[in-house]
């Protein structure tokens, strides 16, 4: 239910469930519950998205989008499974483009979450990761 929701609702459903009024902390409710803050919940839908792009289950507009990180040398990260970060010009609308944030965030979390074999694996490790994180 939570995901059906979105990451914008999970605190107003939080206080919802939970005798919590509107001035208090949400942080200690979110983290009885093993929900993740807004901020995080959005990094994980874009990391779904990501992974579902690499493996052709997104739509070919997002994948389109997608580059593996390439190297003229042999080098150790070239096994790692990164992603292409395009250039930006201009710092406060280039880094919150889909292609350069979705890069970036893909290439900031371990190799053993990209290199899940299935999106139910993903999704158990990455929020675990992400809770971690966050609290």
């Amino acid at each position: 239910m939570l995901l059906l929701l979105g990451p914008i609702r999970t605190n107003a459903v939080a206080r919802v469930v939970t005798p919590t009024r509107k001035f208090n902390h949400i942080t200690p409710v979110l983290k009885q519950f093993h929900w993740l803050p807004v901020r995080y919940h959005i990094v994980f839908k874009i990391l779904l998205l990501v992974y579902k792009a690499l493996n052709g289950t997104a739509p070919s507009y997002i994948s389109e989008l997608l580059e593996y990180h390439t190297s003229e040398r042999k080098l150790r990260s070239c096994s790692q499974h990164l992603l292409a970060t395009p250039k930006v010009r201009l710092k406060t609308y280039g880094e919150r483009t889909f292609a350069v944030a979705e890069a970036r965030l893909w290439n900031s979390i371990p190799l053993e979450l990209r290199y899940s074999s299935s999106i139910d694996i993903l999704n158990q490790h990455l929020k675990t990761y992400l809770f971690k994180q966050a609290f």
